[in-house]
């Protein structure tokens, strides 16, 4: 990371540097656990064939995360802010849950938790720090139908996938 803030510092303006930083805050961070925390690094090791195992399912997830955020970011207008950076916080939990459903279905429940903690890690930005305050059941209600019946589909195809292999 010595290198990007070096070539930030040099070549990026203040006001791009702010956006750039905002964009890899969550790989920041991911990066300072796995560099300086023991604990996160033993789980990390821990857990690490289930990475393996649930790759294709974590892109999956991560498309449909960013298929609903850049849905809702040319539509500041049509609503208030509060109501989109709600958006924003269910969008980032179901990406979470869907991450935590794949690691459940195709390793155990601890990989599932700790992965879902990589995920938050790496889907958290500067500007969305507070999610945690907006309460879950929130998001399980309005107009985000559409992305549990994503998450919905991806477990019946993990749930074929893992019938077809026994």
């Amino acid at each position: 990371m010595a290198c990007v803030e070096h070539y930030l510092d040099r070549c990026v303006s203040q006001r791009n540097r702010r956006i750039v930083e905002n964009e890899v805050y969550g790989a920041k961070r991911l990066y300072e656990y796995l560099c300086h925390d023991p604990s996160f690094q033993h789980d990390f090791l821990k857990h690490k064939m289930c990475f393996h195992f649930v790759h294709e399912d974590w892109d999956t997830c991560s498309d449909q995360y960013l298929d609903i955020l850049r849905e809702e970011m040319p539509r500041p207008s049509e609503q208030s802010y509060h109501m989109q950076y709600v958006h924003f916080c269910c969008a980032r939990f179901t990406y979470e849950r869907c991450v935590h459903t794949s690691a459940l279905l195709k390793c155990n429940k601890d990989s599932a938790i700790f992965l879902q903690k990589v995920a938050k890690l790496l889907s958290s930005e500067t500007n969305f720090l507070t999610c945690d305050r907006i309460d879950h059941a929130r998001c399980s209600t309005g107009r985000r139908v559409a992305v549990g019946k994503v998450l919905l589909m991806i477990l019946l195809l993990l749930i074929l996938e893992r019938i077809s292999q026994a």
